[in-house]
């Protein structure tokens, strides 16, 4: 079919989850276009919190990416619908995804975009109808569970009516 090299990295890239992936258009199983148009995501650096000494005092290693979800153009609006019923996006309709996992502004960046496609994988995702099998398999499960309940009950009446006097 294809092929293609792909650097083994330990820090998976933009570039390596792009060449994972086929389609540089919008899918209908995705719902949404990947690689994600720069131009409609805002990316802002800021000085990181927490140990790490004079380090991370003076560089701005991490990253939050925001993204408006209203206004892109590249989202199916089964993705949309999906990310402003959930609880990730702030009163102006926008998602903030920030990163300070690692301390290289560009590594929290890629790591940003990783949780972008993550997230928007998952609010875009349909679950497949059941086949035909899988129907019949439940509705016979069902036959047999409701026979069992009836077994059930007529064994514990006769049990009951049997300990009775005449």
């Amino acid at each position: 079919m294809f092929s293609r090299t792909v650097r083994i990295c330990y820090w998976p890239t933009a570039t390596y989850l792009r060449a994972l992936s086929d389609l540089s258009e919008t899918d209908e199983l995705r719902g949404f276009i990947y690689p994600f148009p720069e131009n409609e995501i805002s990316v802002k650096s800021s000085k990181s919190s927490g140990p790490g000494g004079q380090h991370i005092q003076r560089v701005r290693s991490k990253v939050t990416i925001t993204l408006d979800i209203a206004n892109s153009s590249w989202l199916s609006q089964r993705t949309k619908d999906s990310l402003f019923n959930s609880n990730k996006l702030t009163k102006e309709g926008l998602l903030h995804i920030t990163s300070e996992r690692t301390r290289h502004n560009h590594r929290n960046k890629e790591d940003c975009i990783e949780k972008l496609y993550e997230m928007l994988l998952k609010h875009s995702y349909i679950k497949p109808e059941p086949s035909l099998e899988e129907i019949k398999a439940k509705v016979d499960a069902e036959r047999k569970y409701v026979q069992q309940m009836k077994q059930k009950k007529r064994t514990e009446k006769y049990y009951r009516n049997r300990d009775k006097p005449c």
